[in-house]
């Protein structure tokens, strides 16, 4: 995904009043952009040995479809710009995907799993996401927003809170759990709730929720682990918006995964109302200058 500033690319886009109202663009959120691979990205293409190629052969002709039913306006670079049946704008460019780079990481140790060896788990004074995982929208009609993506895009469903409350998709078959998740809006509108940035582990999430907390920047809810995608998270509010969100370790599922429907709300299995607040407790504990102060007296 890629996200782009405000611009008014949608002014020319007419909309009668069977169509959804767009997001309100005096929003900082403009719209989503979705990567397309082109058919010749297919050839030659070798396979990772570890990761099974994720399948996006249907986003094209998905897409085509959507601008058989859709008014779709085209830039002189070829991006595709629409609305979707929920009022939220989405543009289409073509975008070669690369595999993720195997990343270092945290190596733990665990009762007899003992792989990091004289050497010290690492301390993060702040974080660098490699990616936005996922985005999260409140909508009217959660069922309404599932068929568009799902019929008309392709995307994949993972989970589902029955009656409407929320559902959970991913782009591919193959993917993290997932990629987009609607909310049923209790305003009956259309909305950002937040969008989420993936680091490598628990320790940078923890590092660069701190950093960010020291910069000034309130927490929204956090830190905690959500039971669905089993992902540790920190969210912090948003001037321009809804929240953003640190998050790591999330499920990676097939086309074996199976779809589950909750009725109870499985947002944390624990989390910190207010993040992680850093002060001086007044204890003494071990230090150069604490040695020298027990010397003093």
């Amino acid at each position: 995904f890629n996200i782009v500033k405000n611009l008014p690319l949608f002014s020319k886009i007419k909309h009668n009043k069977n169509k959804p109202q767009v997001i309100d663009i005096s929003k900082e959120f403009v719209k989503i952009e979705i990567g397309i691979k082109k058919e010749e990205d297919n050839k030659d293409k070798k396979p990772d040995s570890k990761i099974p190629e994720e399948d996006n052969s249907t986003k094209t002709t998905k897409v085509e479809e959507t601008e058989k039913s859709q008014e779709i306006e085209q830039d002189e670079d070829g991006t595709l710009h629409t609305v979707d049946d929920s009022g939220i704008q989405i543009g289409f460019r073509v975008w070669t995907h690369t595999l993720e780079k195997s990343q270092v990481g945290t190596i733990w140790n665990s009762p007899g799993n003992r792989r990091r060896i004289n050497q010290v788990s690492p301390v993060y004074a702040s974080a660098t996401p490699f990616k936005m995982g996922h985005i999260v929208f409140f909508v009217p009609d959660t069922k309404r927003a599932e068929d568009f993506y799902r019929q008309r895009l392709g995307f994949c469903l993972s989970d589902r809170y029955v009656g409407g409350a929320g559902v959970f998709l991913r782009w591919a078959q193959q993917s993290e759990h997932h990629n987009l998740f609607f909310i049923k809006s209790r305003k009956n509108d259309v909305n950002l709730h937040h969008i989420a940035f993936e680091v490598n582990d628990v320790h940078e999430m923890l590092g660069g929720g701190v950093a960010f907390s020291k910069k000034g920047w309130a927490t929204e809810v956090g830190p905690g682990r959500h039971p669905i995608s089993s992902a540790y998270f920190w969210y912090f509010k948003n001037p321009l918006g809804g929240a953003i969100e640190y998050f790591c370790d999330s499920d990676y599922v097939t086309a074996d995964w199976k779809p589950r429907q909750y009725r109870i709300n499985r947002f944390s299995e624990w989390h910190l109302p207010d993040g992680i607040v850093q002060r001086d407790d007044g204890k003494i504990r071990p230090s150069l200058a604490a040695a020298q102060a027990i010397k003093a007296k």
